[in-house]
């Protein structure tokens, strides 16, 4: 990338934001040093392990304690310089956060949605956690010995009851002749224990001595029997050093042998610590992965990072025919805002950063992304602020290919407009000619009449509130856009005597272009109120459609519960009939007097079996549920003239909107139409062909077995084709939301995963669907899928 673009699009200020989030020097190196990457592999490869790491953090998972600092200590360790204990315990404590790393990251494959695309980094991390151990088996985490060092321990007990030695010693003979001494306590002078005596006293006491006070009334004296103690005390003290120096020398000769390892941990430490930063950064500012094209560029509700939460989204689009667009628009509009937003989001895809955009954002990967944005003004160097301009057209024009981006802003300005919409055409011209996407903003009217008859060349324009005067930040496509310098001058403060002379000469001047102009804006204006408008008429029209027919699926339910309740009276009145009428009978058979005849006892049993054959007719009608209504998700089209019906053929009945099919055309020209398992005879008015339809309805309350919904709290999806499983899916979730049922579990099992995949990605799409998670390892784990509605 070219890196006075770089400042122009300030991408230092992403770098230096990622450095602020990295939890190492080594990271932040490694993010210094990146560089764009060009090549769909390696970048998508990138993406894919930032991905992984947002999904990590995303869970909610907290990294470990980490304490890594600077290794840099470890090049003069090479070259034999001594080490000291704070920095093997700063080595130390790397290893020991890159072992907590490492397993953080290892763990990862347990979670949701994690792909375990780092766990190569992390099992890539040298193993010198037995070179940890050696360094805190002499220190402690600040590089200090250890106070139960074996071989430290025994020097330094000597070594304290030295001392203890000569301060009772000192404090004895202060006590024994308290006339003489200046100071009750001793001092130290030049490492050794002393005594303050009075000077008046010096021929009293025989020593050694070290000073007098300023004013001579103080001799520092060391008491001959003090000598001795205070010669062994500095032998243990140099006894304890020569030891220490010892054991530091044994952990750099194992630093040393480890050496390599050591630098190649500090790189694969800086390379996680980059891909963390990125994966922070995405989740810290809602970024998102973009679509790769190969030419053009779609960005859908794009934010500027560095304006924060008061960004305005924009969409812009480019596509794979258009190579040049020219932006215009009032000053303050957002023009040149837009252009950096492009021009920095395509560089941040590029180094590896999803980006501020929605996620059916797509970008092409540029060669260089090349920009000239301000102003190039010089005193130094005697350039203007058109020659600065020119001297970077040329510069731009020496770097760019066919793959590159360039970024003009105000092109054509700072020189006479004539003349320089003159060399911005050109420039254009030359630009498309090398197949080099160009993105410019002007004020000039004339590039507004180039967007327009130029092939591979589209105008766009910031959106300006005309009753507001104020820029609205939203980018329409396909249409140039009014300066509106007068409205703004006026909302400035100008006189309104200038403001309208102003007016009158551009009255004078206005060209047939703006004119032009204003009623595209204006016809754009009045097809989105229409469009507005359109879409509430037409979620209006879904809304009642739908409440009126989950008003007709309670009254068939209702209907079927109420024939239930009747069929059941009805067969415990035939079962006591039955009973009476045996009971008579066998009555009058068994007194014999006139018996029965033959005939009347046949007629009585043709009258029996009559009642039971009623009887198992109204058990089987009751007992058929009738066909469930289709809810329609969207307003229903025109019936149109009827088709013709031919046996086979699904229709919909007018009347009802219950789906059936044709089974034959009876004698009396009605149809025979079987709706779920009932058969009845329709008219044929009253039936309309099926129409296809373009997507599944967003209610359906039809059983796959032609039955009433009834929800499961477990649903077992195993062994079945994925069409089957997803249409039993659906059910289920329409019969949980008739009956109350908020929470049930499903079963897809392990497998190859293309049950399980195809079930969650149902469930992410199912608006229905509040939450869902996989089952506790107990409860079945990765195989079996709770769901919350």
């Amino acid at each position: 990338m070219d890196k006075p673009t770089e400042e122009l699009l300030e991408f230092s200020k992403i770098r230096a934001r990622l450095s602020g989030l990295a939890f190492s020097p080594q990271g932040r190196t490694v993010l210094g040093e990146q560089t764009f990457l060009t090549e769909p592999a390696a970048l998508g490869g990138l993406l894919d392990r930032v991905e992984d790491f947002m999904r990590l953090l995303g869970e909610g998972e907290k990294m470990p304690p980490l304490d890594f600092a600077d290794l840099n200590f470890l090049t003069e360790l090479d070259k034999g310089r001594f080490l000291e204990g704070p920095e093997a315990a700063c080595l130390g404590r790397f290893i020991r956060s890159a072992e907590g790393l490492a397993g953080f990251l290892k763990t990862g494959p347990a979670r949701r949605d994690y792909r375990g695309l780092l766990v190569p980094a992390a099992e890539g991390l040298p193993p010198l956690g037995d070179l940890g151990e050696f360094i805190f088996s002499h220190l402690d985490e600040s590089g200090a010995f250890l106070e139960n060092h074996p071989v430290l321990r025994p020097l330094k007990r000597s070594l304290e009851q030295a001392a203890q030695d000569i301060r009772d010693l000192s404090y004895r003979r202060l006590r024994e002749d308290q006339e003489i001494w200046q100071a009750e306590v001793p001092t130290l002078r030049n490492g050794r224990m002393v005594l303050a005596l009075k000077a008046s006293a010096r021929g009293r006491v025989a020593g050694l001595v070290h000073e007098y006070s300023v004013r001579g009334a103080t001799v520092f004296i060391e008491p001959f029997d003090l000598v001795e103690k205070n010669n062994r005390l500095i032998d243990l003290e140099d006894r304890l050093r020569r030891e220490e120096r010892k054991i530091l020398g044994e952990i750099a000769e194992r630093i040393r042998e480890r050496l390599p390892d050591c630098r190649e941990l500090e790189r694969k430490v800086g390379e996680i610590d980059a891909l963390y930063v990125r994966a922070r950064y995405a989740l810290n500012h809602g970024c998102c992965r973009p679509g790769i094209l190969d030419r053009g560029f779609r960005l859908m509700a794009a934010r500027h990072p560095l304006l924060g939460p008061g960004a305005v989204p924009i969409d812009l689009t480019l596509d794979r025919q258009t190579r040049t667009l020219i932006i215009t628009g009032p000053n303050t509009g957002g023009k040149t805002v837009a252009l950096k937003t492009a021009g920095l989001l395509v560089m941040m895809h590029q180094f590896g950063l999803p980006i501020p955009a929605g996620p059916d954002s797509a970008l092409a990967l540029a060669s260089g992304v090349y920009g000239d944005i301000g102003d190039d003004q010089s005193i130094e160097n005697s350039l203007s602020t058109f020659s600065g301009h020119v001297s970077r057209y040329a510069a731009i024009m020496a770097l760019a290919d066919d793959r590159s981006l360039v970024l003009l802003d105000e092109l054509g300005g700072g020189t006479d407009p004539g003349e320089g919409a003159a060399l911005a055409m050109a420039l254009l011209d030359w630009f498309a000619e090398k197949n080099i996407t160009v993105i410019t903003t002007t004020h000039l009217g004339v590039m507004k009449n180039y967007g327009f008859t130029r092939p591979g060349a589209r105008n766009a324009s910031v959106a300006f509130d005309g009753e507001s005067l104020k820029p609205a930040y939203r980018i329409v496509e396909g249409i140039p856009g009014e300066s509106h310098a007068l409205e703004i001058a006026r909302a400035a403060g100008l006189p309104e005597a200038v403001i309208r002379r102003a007016g009158a000469y551009r009255e004078k001047d206005q060209d047939q272009v703006s004119r032009i102009i204003e009623d595209l804006l204006e016809s754009r204006r009045r097809a989105d109120r229409q469009e507005e408008e359109l879409q509430e008429t037409r979620r209006t029209l879904e809304e009642t459609r739908r409440r009126m027919d989950l008003r007709e699926l309670k009254l068939r339910q209702r209907e079927a519960e109420v024939r239930r309740e009747d069929y059941g009276d009805l067969k415990r009145w035939v079962r006591e009939s039955r009973r009476k009428l045996e009971n008579l009978v066998s009555d009058l058979i068994s007194r014999g007097e006139g018996g029965l005849s033959r005939d009347d006892t046949r007629r009585v049993r043709d009258f029996v079996q009559e009642i039971s054959l009623k009887m198992e007719q109204e058990e089987g009608t009751a007992a058929e549920e009738p066909r469930l209504p289709e809810v329609s998700p969207a307003i229903p089209a025109s019936p149109g003239a009827p088709s013709a019906l031919e046996p086979g053929g699904e229709v919909r009945v007018r009347s009802s909107g219950a789906l059936g099919v044709l089974i034959r055309r009876e004698r009396d020209g009605k149809w025979q139409v079987a709706i779920g398992p009932l058969r009845i005879s329709l008219e044929a008015a009253d039936l309309e062909p099926r129409p296809p339809s373009p997507a599944p309805p967003a209610y359906r309350f039809i059983s796959p077995e032609g039955g009433a919904p009834r929800a499961a709290l477990e649903l077992d999806l195993r062994g079945q084709r994925l069409e089957e499983a997803l249409r039993r899916l659906e059910f289920q979730i329409d019969s949980c939301l008739l009956s109350g049922l908020t929470a049930f579990s499903v079963i897809h099992g392990l497998g190859e995963g293309v049950l399980r995949k195809g079930v969650r990605d149902y469930l992410a799409a199912c608006p229905q669907v509040k939450s869902f998670d996989y089952a506790p390892a107990n409860e079945g784990g990765f195989g079996k899928t709770r769901v919350t509605l």
